[in-house]
């Protein structure tokens, strides 16, 4: 792994550990999403997007335009992954987790002006946060472009958690 500096919308103190180009892409069994997965899900009538960083955790922009980890088992049961059209393997970027997770800890003061959920999941797939990916289908779009084989979104069949509201 190398470390490289990026420079996000002129932001030139995120530090992003790049994993060689073989190891960019997670993949794992057909279940559950991977780290660095961009995962969806339906609440309220509406449609959200956010960064799977594990755990049952994403990385997310709130309504009110934070950056935020949210407890999956806390929002929805009906969450959305994407895997490898031909062998079924959820699928992820690496570099897209360490982007959220960054984002994360570099808190809000000093964020960039995000519109919307699924423009910071964009961004966090292209590192290019002021991009017109303002709906799901335009990030589901984005992510699918960043790998080089076809997707489809699964359904999450997660298991009733008797200790949902209870985070790890």
């Amino acid at each position: 792994m190398t470390t490289k500096k990026e420079a996000i919308n002129g932001r030139r103190d995120i530090s992003l550990h790049h994993p060689s180009p073989a190891a960019a892409i997670q993949t794992g069994n057909s279940q559950e999403p991977v780290f660095g997965a961009a995962v969806y899900y339906r609440q309220d009538s509406a449609n959200y997007s956010g960064i799977y960083i594990g755990r049952d955790h994403i990385i997310q922009l709130s309504g009110t335009g934070r950056i935020e980890k949210v407890y999956l088992q806390d929002l929805t049961t009906e969450v959305w992954f994407p895997c490898i059209k031909e062998s079924g393997q959820a699928a992820g970027l690496c570099t897209t987790g360490y982007i959220a997770l960054e984002m994360l800890d570099n808190g809000s003061s000093d964020q960039p002006i995000i519109g919307n959920c699924h423009q910071f999941t964009s961004g966090c797939i292209t590192s290019n946060f002021e991009n017109g990916d303002h709906t799901l289908e335009m990030v589901k779009h984005t992510f699918a472009g960043s790998l080089d084989f076809p997707i489809l979104w699964k359904k999450w069949e997660r298991q009733s958690n008797p200790q949902a509201g209870i985070h790890p």
